[in-house]
C-alpha cells in the first residue's frame, strides 16, 4: 500500500511540475516534445483497459457477460473500432474487470469522461459498489432502488 501512495504522490508532483512548465511556455510544440515521456502513454481508454493485468487475465466473453453491454456494441468497442465509449460503458467495463476505484478513475480520465464524484448521489452509489466489489447487475439494482439511472441500459 505504501508503494502505491508513494507512486501517487510522485505522479501528483510530476503533474504539478508539468502544469507549471506548461503555464510558463510560449511554445506548445516544444513543451510536447520536451515532455513526451511524461505525457499519458495511453492514446485511448481501450488501450489503457487492455493493458491492465486484471483485464488480460479474463476472456472477452467473461468481460462482455460481466459488463452487461450489448454484444453489437461491446465487440467494436473492445476492438477499438468504436471510438469514444460513453461514461456508463467505461464504468461497466471497469466493474466487469473488478478494477478498483483508482483504476476506474484513471480510465474515466483517459476517456475524458469525468471521474466519479462523491458529491453526486449516482456517482456515490457507483463508488460504493466498486469499493464493495459489486457486479454491474448489483450496481444497477442499487441505482434503480434509489431512483438513479442504471449503468447497463442496453441489454441483449
Amino acid at each position: 500500500m505504501t508503494e502505491k501512495i508513494t507512486r501517487d504522490l510522485i505522479d501528483e508532483e510530476t503533474t504539478r511540475s508539468l502544469m507549471e512548465v506548461l503555464m510558463n511556455t510560449d511554445n506548445v510544440d516544444k513543451y510536447l516534445k520536451d515532455n513526451k515521456d511524461s505525457l499519458n502513454p495511453y492514446m485511448t481508454f481501450i488501450e489503457y483497459y487492455q493493458s491492465l493485468p486484471k483485464v488480460k487475465s479474463m476472456k472477452l466473453s467473461e468481460i462482455k457477460n460481466a459488463s452487461n453491454i450489448n454484444k453489437n456494441y461491446f465487440y467494436p468497442l473492445i476492438r477499438g473500432t468504436k471510438n469514444s465509449p460513453n461514461r456508463d460503458y467505461v464504468i461497466a467495463l471497469c466493474i466487469a474487470a473488478k478494477l478498483d476505484i483508482e483504476e476506474t478513475q484513471k480510465g474515466l480520465k483517459i476517456a475524458k469522461l469525468g471521474e466519479l464524484y462523491s458529491r453526486d448521489s449516482r456517482d456515490a452509489i457507483i463508488i460504493f459498489c466498486i469499493n464493495h466489489n459489486k457486479t454491474v447487475i448489483e450496481t444497477d439494482e442499487m441505482l434503480e432502488e434509489r431512483g438513479e439511472e442504471i449503468i447497463s441500459k442496453y441489454k441483449d
